[in-house]
């Protein structure tokens, strides 16, 4: 090419009889031609830019998820459907030196199940909704201290904080952080209010907190404050963790929830794990043991991290559980109480064709234990299927 466009070059010039060639002249035209080189291979790589009113820059990008679910149900029809389709359009911008702010909203279709823990569990009919998950300005006064203001996901665990579904290898999250009927069991997951992070550099590594406070989703007049503080090492192959909530719901009163976390990272294999348990007022909510949860999730990445193979025990004592009396009841009306103790065991795969195509298949087995491990005298147990793709744009 460099050749091509010198020779043509060139050419144009011994047709103009005035114009000598000189060593300095060709050195110019070498350089003219690096430049035209250089701008052309730019063209062909460079990304879409978005102009900004006032930012300084802005950034615009997303996912979209396609997730299907089928079920072994003994004693009734297996059930088979897409459950969800979303798409998650993200926005970053930074106003100045100090000040960001970042949006998530999601465009969602979604079925969700009904009577989860019966043996008659179904999906629900097709809701649509687009949903605000985090919008919040940020003011970084030094590398220190920043400041959060707006709708924020609480920074309570692992999963919570990566929330977003390319960041996990199956579009189910760990039993913890599943709504039972509309109830959360252990902590609230948003807050519309306003956290204080710090940033601490330790010699081989770094120490991280934040501490928030704001109102919840279930009733804005009700408040959820909480703490974490973590530690991430120096290569970021280890990442362990505390979380703290306490709050006042109008369901089962004043709760405190505590949490436990780690990620790790040797070569191929990573884990990431939790635990979760909530004090409540006991007498008041007719139980007696407060819920408690954990879970283990291991996987390896196989062929230059294309094919990866991953698993998860779970585990989960809902002593709040609540259902409904049959799959016609609708979600609004009275629900019976109706707390379980079970482990779900996942096993999958993952297969990325490229570095932000998730392709999934995973199979879950439930198993319940304890003194309500059966309905009517029918197991709950079940196996579920899930297949689904991502793709982070």
């Amino acid at each position: 090419m460099k050749k091509i466009l010198l020779g043509a070059l060139l050419c144009g010039g011994f047709l103009n009889p005035v114009h000598s060639h000189s060593g300095a002249d060709i050195d110019r035209l070498n350089h003219r031609i690096d430049e035209l080189e250089n701008s052309l291979l730019l063209s062909k790589h460079s990304k879409g830019k978005i102009s900004s009113f006032e930012s300084l820059s802005l950034s615009l990008g997303g996912y979209f998820n396609l997730t299907g679910t089928s079920w072994s149900l003994p004693h009734a029809r297996n059930v088979q459907t897409f459950d969800e389709v979303e798409m998650g359009l993200m926005l970053n911008g930074q106003v100045s030196e100090n000040l960001s702010f970042f949006s998530h909203i999601e465009f969602e279709q979604e079925r969700e199940i009904v009577n989860h823990h019966a043996y008659f569990r179904t999906f629900g009919d097709d809701d649509q909704q687009v949903e605000v998950e985090d919008l919040f300005l940020t003011y970084r006064s030094n590398d220190i201290l920043s400041f959060n203001f707006g709708a924020l996901i609480t920074p309570f665990g692992v999963s919570n904080r990566e929330h977003f579904d390319f960041l996990r290898w199956q579009n189910e999250k760990p039993l913890a952080l599943r709504e039972n009927q509309g109830e959360f069991i252990f902590f609230d997951d948003h807050v519309r209010g306003f956290s204080v992070d710090t940033r601490y550099q330790l010699d081989r590594g770094l120490l991280e907190s934040s501490l928030y406070l704001g109102s919840i989703d279930e009733d804005r007049n009700r408040f959820a404050t909480g703490y974490r503080l973590g530690y991430r090492s120096e290569e970021g192959n280890l990442k362990v963790g505390t979380s703290f909530q306490t709050g006042q719901r109008s369901s089962f009163g004043r709760y405190y929830s505590f949490g436990l976390d780690m990620k790790a990272r040797i070569g191929f294999f990573e884990f990431r794990s939790e635990l979760f348990m909530s004090d409540l007022d006991q007498s008041k909510n007719r139980i007696d043991q407060n819920p408690i949860s954990f879970y283990f999730e291991p996987w390896y990445h196989l062929v230059d991290h294309r094919h990866i193979l991953y698993s998860r025990f779970d585990y989960l004592h809902d002593t709040l559980g609540i259902r409904y009396l049959d799959h016609d009841r609708d979600v609004n009306t009275e629900a019976l109480r109706d707390p379980v103790e079970f482990y779900e065991y996942t096993f999958g795969y993952n297969f990325l064709p490229i570095a932000n195509w998730r392709i999934s298949l995973g199979v879950s087995r439930t198993v319940y234990v304890g003194k309500n491990n059966r309905l009517d005298g029918i197991s709950r147990d079940f196996t579920s299927i899930e297949w689904g793709t991502v793709l982070s744009f």
